[in-house]
């Protein structure tokens, strides 16, 4: 229990610290809305946007030669049965299984957010009567687990196993809005943490879930 006390004792002296220096500054308390506010959003858009953007690839399939073929290779006489052939066609793909993955996880796991937040009723650190500044407009709900780190997190895990590159891309923006949380005054530290760590379970769980019906997700068009 001693543990548990001075964990949270330094979790609430962490927040302070951070959104005391962070309002000292107007330029990085900007940013600090930004990212708690807004970059959510940029999140939702690029991984919406990732189901449909469709690769085009170069396939080898197999089919039966042409009459006219046949008889162009066999001038004389009656050609033989059609064989079958390689032929390379252009195909056009479309996976929609990583956006769903990762806005299935972002889903649940804000339900989940939201039933454990009503069990624990945390307050926010500007609720708290602490020396920490609300940078923001005020947030509903209570503090612990961050709902915010949560989807942000969810998304980018569910995204990232198929798509690394923009993998990256959204857990970096995921790590910016989990300290812009704290930065203006809304979350503690171990708030955010508890909402990154349950929005990429999420993301594991519900890919192990689905992953065997992979397929029904996917289209593909010949070009």
């Amino acid at each position: 229990m001693d543990f548990l006390r001075i964990l949270i004792e330094q979790d609430h002296a962490w927040a302070a610290a951070i959104n005391n220096a962070v309002n000292a500054h107007a330029g990085l308390a900007r940013f600090a809305q930004f990212c708690a506010e807004w970059l959510i959003i940029g999140m939702g858009i690029l991984v919406a946007g990732s189901a449909l953007w469709g690769v085009t690839l170069r396939e080898t399939r197999a089919r039966a030669q042409t009459a006219k073929e046949r008889s162009w290779l066999f001038p004389s006489g009656m050609p033989p049965p059609a064989r079958t052939v390689a032929a390379e066609t252009a195909v056009r793909r479309w996976d929609f299984f990583p956006a769903m993955v990762a806005m299935s996880a972002a889903g649940a796991g804000y339900v989940i957010r939201t039933m454990a937040g009503t069990l624990i009723a945390r307050a926010r650190p500007y609720q708290s009567g602490e020396t920490v500044a609300l940078l923001i407009g005020g947030a509903s709900g209570h503090s612990f687990p961050s709902g915010h780190a949560t989807v942000a997190f969810a998304l980018a895990c569910g995204i990232a196993p198929d798509r690394p590159v923009l993998g990256m891309v959204l857990l970096g923006c995921a790590i910016l809005i989990a300290a812009g949380r704290v930065m203006v005054g809304v979350h503690y530290p171990l708030d955010v943490a508890a909402g990154a760590v349950l929005g990429a379970g999420m993301a594991w769980l519900i890919r192990q879930l689905l992953k065997r019906w992979r397929g029904r997700f996917q289209l593909s068009k010949t070009l």
